[in-house]
């Protein structure tokens, strides 16, 4: 008789799926908070585990092998499974969502994109004990307290299929005048990046290509400091739209080209544990219905 999976082996095959999906370790690692040992070690012991080599790796390149594939499919309709069984139980309606909900997410979202959402989950689940933690770092999901993470990606031109998008814009402080030349936009400032966002622009006017380019590029991990640094003048920042509302409004900041659509930041969940609670899936399911 087959020996049933344990919870490790569960968390063994989350880290795999997210290896082959992402095609790398380390895109894994980036998509799950963890450090790349952690995933490394992971797909070492399932491959140690289950008795097959399942990638064939090295520093240039990854190629999951013919057991692998298999393996993946299966890891698919397990976690798939999981899935469906932890969304019934939490829409069955026979008992109210219950315990602790914790998260962390970058605190400009807290601040001007979680609001209306944790509305919603609270009127849903009055009696879930909820923690947020509004953190410019990078949480390490495995090690930590929290359920989730709401991650933010780039880059900030074309679609991007999946996900929660969140609108930008480009601010400066006022009175700001850029160069308009038969070619485009000429600013000759510095652009405020926050670290979340890819700084390649990409905006659109009337169907026609808009160049903008910038003299240098100043990275921040926030984008609460971002929009601090174009409210002194320092150079144009990348925003979320909801942020920069009320300073524009108030004369205090300048949206640049109006006009123009930026793009979009993709808004991500990432799930600590392999199969997480019904509280935690009932939230990532508002995330991902927007």
């Amino acid at each position: 008789m087959a020996r049933a999976p344990s919870h490790q082996t569960i968390r063994r095959l989350t880290y795999f799926a997210a290896i082959a999906e992402a095609g790398s370790i380390r895109g894994a690692a980036e998509r799950l908070g963890l450090s790349v040992p952690v995933v490394s070690t992971a797909l070492s012991e399932l491959e140690a585990e289950l008795g097959v080599t399942l990638a064939l790796r090295s520093t240039r390149s990854f190629t999951l092998t013919a057991a692998g594939e298999a393996v993946m499919e299966a890891a698919r309709d397990t976690l798939a499974a999981a899935g469906r069984a932890m969304a019934l139980a939490a829409g069955s309606g026979k008992a109210p969502l219950t315990g602790r909900l914790a998260l962390t997410l970058p605190s400009e979202m807290a601040a001007h994109w979680l609001p209306p959402l944790l509305a919603r989950f609270r009127a849903e689940a009055p009696d879930v004990a909820l923690e947020i933690d509004a953190n410019d770092g990078r949480v390490p999901l495995a090690s930590s307290r929290f359920d989730m993470a709401i991650r933010v990606e780039g880059p900030l031109h074309g679609d991007i299929a999946g996900g929660t998008v969140l609108k930008t814009a480009l601010v400066a402080s006022t009175p700001f005048e850029p160069q308009r030349r038969a070619e485009g936009f000429t600013l000759d400032i510095p652009l405020i990046a926050p670290r979340y966002v890819g700084a390649v622009l990409s905006p659109r006017e009337n169907d026609a290509p808009v160049a903008l380019r910038f003299r240098e590029i100043i990275e921040t991990n926030s984008f609460v400091v971002a929009r601090r640094m174009a409210l002194a003048g320092l150079g144009a920042a990348l925003l979320l739209e909801p942020s920069v509302r009320d300073d524009i409004a108030q004369g205090a900041l300048l949206r640049l080209c109006p006009a123009l659509e930026f793009g979009v930041v993709r808004a991500s969940v990432v799930m600590r544990d392999a199969l997480p609670s019904p509280a935690a899936r009932r939230f990532a399911a508002l995330v991902e219905a927007g």
